[in-house]
């Protein structure tokens, strides 16, 4: 399962490197892939999705803003 959000403020391959980092270390998630031209991340979990706000924290911990 899947699940897609916006995130301002990546701006090279650096920056997608350390959103993917932030989201893979929120319990459940299992690949992260962040895409800055498009400013949006995909995430893939294994049974139950992660909650948005815990997701938006570890994403703005890295630096970065996620919209909801």
């Amino acid at each position: 399962m899947q699940k897609n959000y916006q995130v301002a403020g990546m701006f090279c391959a650096g920056c997608e490197r350390a959103v993917e980092a932030a989201a893979l270390k929120i319990p459940g998630v299992v690949k992260a892939q962040a895409d800055h031209k498009a400013q949006t991340l995909k995430i893939e979990f294994s049974l139950e999705p992660p909650d948005d706000e815990e997701v938006k924290h570890a994403i703005e911990n890295a630096g970065f803003s996620l919209s909801l």
